[in-house]
């Protein structure tokens, strides 16, 4: 796992390695940060850390070990003054949700039927999103996880390798899809499909979008 500093950078300036740090026993699939710069990153080790840096140099302050073979392959983290949480999406379907004070997840969501690869949450609007290797994207809502009511965007006729939440127009979701589109969503209704792309990201109103050749 490497850090790259990122202080005033401009136009004509390079990013430098800081460090690699020896994180995980196989590949590290996915990683996310707090606002605090606690770094979270998941493995095909089945393990999820956090890493703190302290004088420089980061140390692992806390981890998850998920049952042998659920590799996490997609992470993201929420924060409220309710405390923390951390979601795991593993190799079979399943996301599982971890919270400040134990060790042991609060509950595993299991709408997904194949590998979950990749996850958004949303914290102004208290959303999760997760997107899959069965084609479909599920809304999921942070403060009811227990007896969660889920929104399903199904459309895609590949897996969905990345999401994004309009988070100043609540219930608009971008969903790009290794069968080369990108899809807005107006809640579980497509509104309009770009053609030819696969990621995506946005920033402020402007959607970002690149292709996979």
């Amino acid at each position: 796992m490497i850090d790259v500093e990122m202080g005033a950078v401009g136009e004509s300036d390079e990013f430098h390695l800081s460090r690699v740090i020896e994180a995980h026993k196989a590949d590290v699939k996915c990683i996310t940060s707090t606002s605090a710069g606690v770094i979270i990153s998941g493995g095909r080790d089945d393990v999820v850390k956090f890493w703190n840096k302290r004088g420089g140099e980061f140390s692992e302050t806390l981890s998850f070990l998920h049952p042998k073979g659920l590799s996490v392959n997609s992470i993201g983290y929420y924060d409220s003054p309710d405390g923390w949480l951390v979601f795991a999406g593993r190799k079979d379907g399943s996301i599982a949700v971890y919270g400040s004070g134990s060790s042991e997840p609060r509950t595993v969501l299991t709408h997904h039927s194949s590998n979950v690869c990749c996850i958004y949450v949303d914290e102004k609007n208290h959303v999760l999103l997760s997107g899959s290797w069965d084609n479909n994207v599920v809304v999921w809502p942070i403060k009811n996880l227990s007896r969660p009511r889920v929104l399903f965007l199904v459309g895609h006729t590949y897996s969905v390798w990345a999401l994004a939440a309009i988070e100043s127009n609540p219930g608009f979701y971008l969903t790009g899809s290794a069968d080369k589109t990108i899809k807005l969503w107006r809640d579980d209704n497509v509104i309009r499909t770009f053609t030819d792309a696969v990621c995506l990201r946005l920033r402020g109103e402007r959607l970002v979008r690149c292709r996979y050749q």
